[in-house]
């Protein structure tokens, strides 16, 4: 899904958005800019609907239970089996059948989301711009960004329901890499997530 090329509809979409570009830049510009669209609209569809999947799981579970004991449940329901424990019958490139489901939860919901940026007029307007502090700056003004903001809130709000929440003092930290940059001038505020 990551390296996928954009569906046909959202590549033609973005190929007449705007005109003016091929002839500014020529077809390079104009391959960069889709390539650009199509990229950050997979990043932030995945990182949408795994905070949206995530936060479906933790509003299902016991909220008597510690953060601590969530984190392990979760742990517990991600990890790889051991391969020096007894056969589980768990097939599946010896990854537990939860973890596959969620991990294609979050593909199939991403590719949706990602579809639903890159078709936005106002998502791909970010890319316009020619530098990229210009564009990042338009990135996390957008309403795209705020939907991320607001279910990574959401999130953040449900795991603070459980005991031993503690901002300071995380028991789940989840890595977002070039996304954690995205929002270092204007955090998502998710507490123990990042």
């Amino acid at each position: 899904f990551m390296l996928s090329e954009p569906p046909a509809k959202v590549k033609k979409t973005i190929d007449k958005s705007p005109k003016k570009i091929a002839a500014v830049g020529g077809p390079l510009v104009k391959d960069r800019r889709a390539t650009a669209i199509w990229n950050h609209s997979v990043a932030m569809g995945l990182l949408y609907s795994s905070f949206e999947i995530l936060n479906q799981w933790v509003e299902r579970q016991d909220s008597e239970l510690s953060l601590k004991d969530l984190a392990f449940i979760r742990h517990q329901i991600m990890a790889p089996l051991d391969p020096n424990e007894a056969s589980t019958g768990d097939l599946a490139d010896n990854r537990r059948n939860q973890r596959i489901r969620f991990c294609d939860a979050v593909v199939s919901r991403a590719s949706d989301v990602a579809r639903k940026f890159a078709m936005d007029k106002g998502w791909r307007d970010c890319f316009l711009a020619r530098n990229e502090l210009r564009v990042r700056h338009l990135i996390q003004n957008s309403s795209q960004f705020e939907s991320l903001s607001k279910i990574g809130k959401a999130l953040a709000s449900n795991l603070e329901k459980f005991s031993g929440s503690d901002s300071a003092n995380p028991s789940l930290i989840i890595v977002f890499d070039e996304a954690t940059n995205l929002s270092l001038r204007k955090p998502l505020l998710l507490g123990p997530l990042i």
